[in-house]
């Protein structure tokens, strides 16, 4: 299956499950534009009990990024 490019800000409403919060994980590359778009896809999978996954997202973004002000937000997500 190809994966298509999909703007985070063009499907966060619409997302109002887990099971679709999990499809769109699995059929699309989640493209953001900001560090807002990024910490309220991490809390979306935290909300929806995504743990394991949000951990996956964020191992592999501190590969990508240099943001220690956006690495520390996500520490402050995981200890609530």
């Amino acid at each position: 299956m190809e994966r298509v490019e999909v703007f985070f800000k063009e499907v966060e409403d619409a997302i109002t499950s887990k099971e679709e919060l999990e499809n769109l994980m699995i059929s699309s590359n989640i493209l953001f534009e900001s560090r807002e778009e990024i910490i309220r896809f991490f809390e979306m999978l935290l909300k929806f009990d995504l743990r394991d996954e949000a951990l996956n997202y964020l191992e592999d973004l501190v590969l990508q990024i240099d943001d220690a002000e956006l690495i520390d937000g996500f520490n402050k997500l995981f200890k609530k």
